[in-house]
């Protein structure tokens, strides 16, 4: 496993969801960890949007360029399907995101963040993404991807894991420790890894 890099506070925490609407209280994975995780341990920085095409995605990440401040990080958080074409599947009308194309809307933010980037990809088959010929042509701190097919409650006990003990000290290392251990599976596959 990679060394982890530790935070400074002025860390910003954006979710960005593309799912249909919920069963559980009409909410998806990542706005139950955004109203229930991360809002109401009283993060200041903490922002969640949905998008529902790759225009209106490169369009909130452009709106994130411009509001970084000097100095800041920054978590993206992906809450969306997964994609067997690998990539992520954008709602309502199944568009399919390249992963390559991700990573191109993702490298001036990047580059504006010297790197300060951790980058949080939940969903299925995210680990595809390791594939990519251009992901080490930007700087990601650190990738969190899915090794399996997930579901919900792992995502929702992995999450309130890693964002309990990341919010608190602000230490990436031990939130992405707690977030492996959280998503196991009964033959001890966790959910998620850095890659």
């Amino acid at each position: 496993m990679d060394s982890f890099k530790k935070t400074n506070r002025k860390d910003r925490i954006v979710i960005l969801q593309s799912l249909p609407p919920g069963r559980y209280e009409n909410k998806q994975s990542g706005e139950e960890i955004y109203d229930e995780i991360i809002k109401n341990k009283g993060v200041d920085t903490a922002e969640f949007y949905e998008f529902y095409s790759s225009k209106e995605l490169s369009s909130l990440l452009q709106h994130l360029n411009d509001t970084i401040e000097e100095g800041q990080s920054l978590i993206i958080h992906f809450e969306t399907h997964g994609s067997m074409q690998g990539g992520m599947c954008v709602y309502p009308n199944s568009e399919i995101i390249p992963w390559e194309n991700l990573l191109e809307m993702l490298a001036p933010l990047s580059k504006n963040l010297d790197g300060n980037l951790i980058l949080i990809l939940s969903m299925c088959l995210s680990n595809t993404i390791q594939d990519c010929e251009n992901l080490n042509s930007i700087q990601i701190k650190n990738l969190i991807v899915s090794t399996r097919t997930i579901n919900r409650m792992e995502i929702i006990r992995g999450f309130r894991a890693f964002y309990s003990k990341y919010i608190s000290p602000s230490n990436i290392g031990d939130a992405i420790n707690v977030l492996i251990s959280k998503t196991k599976d009964c033959d001890g596959n966790s959910a998620f890894a850095i890659i």
